[in-house]
């Protein structure tokens, strides 16, 4: 799925995400979870890796480890998790998701940019 770098599309991603979700049979915790791990992928992108109203692309799979939501922009800004500061509003995100996901990463996009996947857990599904 390709979105516009919003506010408004990060919705469009967990939707499609929720779907895929179904499609494959997850259940509910597993679904919210991926959900979740794409919500967190994508707003990172339209925060961090793009320009407005540039494109991002999500992608849900099953891969030979298991499933799997990736996250395309177009920045080469490699995402770090942040220490943790208790009066921060933001930040949280990519601990967040190395809690909920067996693993998470990134890969550099031939040209530029980045994709940033996250490996949900195998009970998950």
């Amino acid at each position: 799925m390709t979105i516009k770098s919003a506010p408004e599309t990060i919705k469009k991603a967990r939707d499609f995400v929720g779907e895929w979700s179904g499609d494959q049979g997850f259940g509910p915790s597993a679904a919210y979870i991926a959900k979740t791990a794409v919500t967190e992928l994508v707003t990172n992108a339209y925060r961090h890796g793009t320009e407005p109203r540039e494109e991002i692309v999500v992608r849900a799979y099953l891969s030979d480890v298991g499933p799997v939501v990736e996250v395309l922009d177009s920045s080469s800004q490699l995402p770090v998790i942040r220490p943790l500061d208790l009066t921060s509003e933001d930040g949280r995100g990519l601990a967040m998701l190395s809690l909920l996901v067996r693993a998470w990463g990134f890969n550099a996009v031939a040209g530029s940019g980045k994709a940033v996947w996250a490996l949900l857990k195998d009970d998950e599904a």
